[in-house]
């Protein structure tokens, strides 16, 4: 194996930081005084450049640590530094790799806060195998850079009109409104490169396409985005994982397999939120839709009238449900079909903005015409070390939660305006500009997720820990995400059994104070603890260790989480992908005789090529741990 000339030494690590710090507390200065960086040039420039970030050169910082450091994407949530680190080239290159490991784990640009589900093991058997190498991949996209982050809040920092070499890995079938895709593409090029295609037959009538649903962060690869149940906010469309209709993933004895809804559809439900644990995932199918005008409105609430909202859609949502009639259902749940909020916890104060596809009306994109396990293994690599984000010298000093709210509210503003926009502008996602700025800080992301029968007594709860006593409110330091996402059959989704409302919040104080957020991990113990909550945690956010503890799966997923213990024997018997957490344990009983699911034994008796035989078996919780 091929090993990095680069150490990882202490000292090496002391520079490295030292370094950065002085870095990011200048840039973060200029920026809070309001001088914003220099706009890219308006002549072409290239996606690829020298930076190791494999995210849009718009977006990227510099600490990023795939594909060279087995770390997040800022730096952090390192893995055991004698993991190997694959960097394939082509897909038959990974294979091999994936053939000869002990301990393997598909990787993207690690926009990941889990790092016992990201890290391929805790000892020199495992390699971390990154997605974004391939040859057709890393290969110059020109660019026409219009107008800058900073100052074009609206758009989408730097505004692209790609023209994309033909090998490169998207693959566009009108007539089907599907996309192949390459899982290493990141879920911003993507979304680019449908806004401005135009096929032969130009279906959309010249005004592109896009994913019927999105997520707010979109810098992540498209196969690690699917692999988490990354979401937007939809009632009628879902997560990213639901708009998929096939995978192509490498499995561990090194085979490619192609797995749809049509040809194993127990193993597809498996897939669509696989987490890593079956395979690594190549390509994917999703749906497309022609994309449409976009009317946004923004209206503005105190806390308590939202929950008043929020409890008058949860009771009329039941009452609904009751009658059986899915009418009844969309009619009740209308308010929040496409629907995304900001809870300004600091504030008291919630953006509630709602949007409105207009089918008549031209968005006004531009389109551009679209393109009509013996051998040696080479690639893999010891880890390099640069330093992750240092911590921020005002966030540190400066711990007022209000002013910090209204700083990222500020920065926010624009995306929330109200008006008539492309979908692809329309639907709330970071700007590039934005998450740049946003990453100059080092942060744990966290997200739960609420039954939307229980939305508005949750937030109830939620509001007499936020404003009473014990002041929760003064944890926090940006908006809470909030949206809504319909129920899903993908047995790991954190939808499976019903819609539910999904809240996205930050820790900002942990890494510049080096001190716990007391309060902001008290919130996450209401969301965990409630069982006016009884919140589920997003697969690849923080939080696992303090508030995951033991986590369950029987529990809290039922027979869907034997479901997916049967697919991973099926696919992964020899557990090569199990990564480091502690969870995969799929226990049964039949007939009163015990069985683990990870063997030949317990599936036989349990299950069958169409998943968990919940007639004859009972999913059944662990018994190894206890908190």
């Amino acid at each position: 194996m091929e090993r990095s000339s680069v150490s990882s030494s202490p000292a090496r690590r002391a520079r490295a930081t030292a370094g950065s710090v002085a870095v990011a507390v200048a840039v973060l200065a200029m920026v809070c005084a309001g001088v914003h960086a220099q706009a890219p040039p308006s002549s072409v420039t290239h996606v690829m450049s020298n930076e190791r970030c494999r995210m849009q050169s718009g977006s990227a910082h510099g600490y990023c640590g795939l594909p060279y450091e087995l770390s997040n994407f800022q730096g952090r949530h390192e893995c055991d530094d004698r993991n190997w680190i694959g960097r394939p080239t082509s897909v038959a290159e990974m294979q091999q790799m994936v053939a000869m490991a002990d301990k393997a784990k598909g990787l993207g640009v690690g926009h990941s806060w889990y790092k016992e589900l990201f890290c391929p093991a805790n000892n020199a058997s495992g390699i971390g195998i990154v997605t974004t190498e391939l040859d057709e991949l890393r290969v110059p996209i020109p660019v026409a850079a219009i107008a800058d982050g900073y100052s074009n809040p609206l758009g989408e920092g730097v505004a692209y009109a790609p023209e994309f070499p033909s090998t490169y890995p998207i693959w566009v079938d009108e007539k089907r409104q599907t996309v192949r895709v390459a899982a290493g593409v990141s879920q911003r090029t993507l979304l680019d490169y449908l806004s401005t295609y135009k096929g032969p037959s130009d279906l959309a009538n010249g005004k592109g396409w896009t994913l019927p649903a999105f997520s707010w962060f979109i810098d992540q690869t498209i196969g690690g985005a699917v692999a988490t149940n990354t979401h937007g906010s939809s009632l009628e469309h879902g997560s990213l994982s639901d708009q998929v209709l096939s995978f192509q993933v490498v499995v561990a004895n090194g085979s490619l397999v192609e797995i749809s809804h049509e040809s194993h559809p127990h193993l597809m439900r498996a897939m669509k939120v696989n987490l890593g644990r079956l395979g690594i995932v190549t390509e994917m199918t999703m749906r497309i839709i022609p994309q449409t005008a976009v009317r946004r409105t923004l209206e503005t609430l105190d806390f308590a009238s939202y929950v008043g909202r929020m409890k008058a859609i949860q009771e009329d949502y039941k009452t609904a449900l009751k009658t059986g009639r899915h009418s009844n259902v969309k009619r009740a749940l209308k308010p929040l079909w496409d629907t995304q909020i900001q809870y300004h916890a600091a504030l008291g104060q919630v953006w509630w903005a709602h949007y409105e596809r207009l089918e008549d009306t031209s968005p006004y994109v531009g389109a551009f015409d679209g393109p009509g396990a013996t051998a040696q293994v080479t690639n893999v690599f010891h880890q390099d070390y640069f330093g992750g984000t240092p911590p921020s010298a005002m966030m540190a000093t400066m711990q007022n939660a209000r002013f910090w709210n209204n700083w990222f509210q500020g920065v926010i503003r624009g995306n929330f305006a109200s008006g008539i926009f492309p979908q692809r502008r329309a639907y709330v996602s970071l700007s590039d500009g934005q998450n740049r700025m946003h990453s100059m800080n080092p942060y744990d992301q966290y997200e739960v997720s609420i039954p939307l029968a229980q939305a508005g007594d949750c937030l109830e709860e939620l509001g007499a820990w936020m404003y009473g006593p014990y002041a929760l409110w003064t944890g926090t330091r940006t908006p809470f995400l909030t949206r809504f996402v319909k129920g899903e059959d993908a047995y790991l989704s954190n939808n499976n059994g019903g819609p539910r409302m999904h809240i996205n919040l930050e820790d900002f104080v942990l890494y510049s104070t080096g001190q716990r957020n007391a309060a902001f991990q008290g919130i996450m113990k209401v969301f965990r603890t409630s069982d006016k909550c009884n919140a589920r945690m997003h697969w690849g956010k923080a939080g696992w260790i303090e508030h995951g503890q033991c986590f369950d799966g029987a529990t809290e997923y039922a027979d869907s989480w034997c479901d997916f213990g049967c697919a991973a024997y099926e696919l992964d018997p020899t557990r090569k992908f199990e990564a480091e957490v502690d969870f995969w344990k799929f226990r049964a009983s039949k007939g009163g005789v015990n069985y683990d699911l990870s063997n030949w034994s317990g599936w036989s008796a349990c299950c069958s090529k169409d998943g968990f035989r919940s007639s004859e078996c009972q999913c059944k919780p662990r018994t190894d741990c206890s908190v």
